[in-house]
């Protein structure tokens, strides 16, 4: 997901990007693992043993509730990067953390009540260990067998040697979803993941309604983000989801103070703490523009940037026009049916024909032919079909076509994809313009 923008605004000041965070200033405990009988009271916290991570109790912004969390230790304590009880805060600091007699590692409040567990099945307490790794992963080991760990239950950031996606036997989605607001780490309205049709594709959600997505990924780069170049991306790798059944998109990197977080306004970052300025810096952030939310234009538009960063151009695809009359996009339908559509294409010199569009984020909702192991042979296929409306052939990917509506299509001022769209024969006429990208 890492891309690189030549704009002005890729250093954000902490302040802009975090909030301010009440932390203990009681010593840290004198090691990173917490055992049976030994709770971690509000006030002390853990450390792991390469002193990089914390895990404490804490007080987001300007709230006074109390929960358990994880942050930085050495280099920015105000980042928060995990929280244990996010919808159940602590009202006051008599909380503590501790393994309970089942096993469990659980938040207990003054009166002894749990306010939050890990919720595994019962296992001998004596035999189960709570730690904190260099990661950054809160692990419970019970026989020195992880039965829980904190990065299989994500909240608003995604670190290096997390893992997010689809497990395609159980449907389970593990995602990441964004906090309510600065002051309340409580889950928010945007969650980001991998979208359950097994595309590839990134999403970030706003509810239940897509509200940017990252295009395919095609081993190296995702296709709908602009300018995406592969020496930033080298922590991402996609599992072998056809043999293993699980759709997972793993994050390593060397240097761990790179984070991205799903911030309360629905926009993901990708942050990297810089030593030099003692401040974060940005990478990365998605959306970023107007067309960059989904399906801005609507269905069979383009979405095309303003220069001077007002509103976006709307233009249906060509062989389409607007049903309002100019007066607003509208729908964009299509102006002329298809031959195949209407007597199986025999219309002499008039058969339905392919029109090249360059530089786009391919639309959604694409179909992945295994078949065709080349540019010609997908144009072929999908010539045949007369359900099939477009394709475009990717490498690394293979054969993409387009059944449905076309949805969510954003032009970009440089780079983007090779499209075929459909159209009758009759589009083209004599217009050489056209006649350039007759196919």
């Amino acid at each position: 997901m890492d891309a690189i923008y030549p704009t002005s605004n890729l250093f954000l000041s902490a302040s802009l990007i975090i909030s301010f965070f009440i932390l203990p200033t009681a010593a840290a405990a004198p090691n990173s693992q917490l055992s049976s009988g030994q709770p971690l009271v509000d006030g002390a916290t853990l450390i792991s043993s390469d002193g990089i991570f914390e895990l404490g109790f804490f007080s987001p912004g300007s709230s006074t509730n109390r929960y358990v969390g994880i942050w930085y230790h050495s280099f920015s304590a105000a980042a928060v990067l995990w929280v244990a009880n996010r919808d159940s805060p602590l009202l006051d600091t008599l909380g503590s953390l501790t393994i309970a007699r089942d096993g469990n590692l659980v938040i207990l409040n003054g009166h002894k009540a749990v306010v939050w567990s890990s919720k595994v099945a019962s296992l001998p307490s004596n035999e189960t260990i709570a730690e904190l790794l260099d990661t950054g992963n809160l692990v419970l080991n019970n026989s020195d067998a992880t039965v829980w760990q904190s990065f299989d239950n994500p909240g608003d950031t995604y670190l290096p040697g997390m893992k997010v996606g689809l497990d395609l036997v159980t449907n389970v989605n593990q995602v990441f979803t964004s906090w309510r607001s600065n002051d309340d780490p409580a889950p928010g309205n945007f969650t980001l993941g991998i979208a359950p049709d097994q595309s590839t594709q990134f999403f970030i959600w706003e509810g239940d309604k897509p509200r940017w997505r990252s295009g395919r990924w095609n081993g190296q780069v995702f296709l709908g983000i602009q300018n995406m170049v592969t020496t930033y991306i080298d922590g991402f790798k996609l599992s072998d989801f056809q043999r293993e059944k699980k759709l997972y998109f793993y994050y390593t990197r060397s240097n761990i103070s790179h984070r991205y977080i799903l911030m309360p306004d629905g926009v993901d970052r990708h942050l990297i703490w810089a030593n030099n300025t003692n401040n974060w810096q940005q990478l990365w952030a998605q959306p970023n523009t107007q067309c960059e939310i989904y399906n801005r234009c609507g269905n069979n538009a383009t979405c095309t940037d303003s220069t001077d960063g007002k509103s976006p151009t709307c233009s249906c695809l060509k062989g389409f026009e607007s049903d309002n009359y100019g007066k607003a996009i509208g729908r964009c339908m299509r102006r002329k049916p298809l031959q195949c559509e209407t007597n199986n294409g025999s219309t002499a010199g008039n058969s339905d024909r392919f029109y090249l569009i360059k530089g786009m984020k391919l639309p959604d909702l694409s179909y992945w032919d295994l078949d065709p192991t080349n540019d010609t042979q997908c144009k072929e296929a999908c010539m045949k079909n007369c359900s099939c409306k477009a394709y475009s052939y990717q490498a690394g990917i293979g054969c993409l076509t387009w059944g449905r509506e076309l949805v969510d299509i954003h032009m970009f001022s440089s780079g983007g994809n090779d499209f075929y769209l459909r159209l009758a024969g009759s589009e083209f006429g004599t217009n050489t313009m056209l006649s350039d990208h007759l196919l």
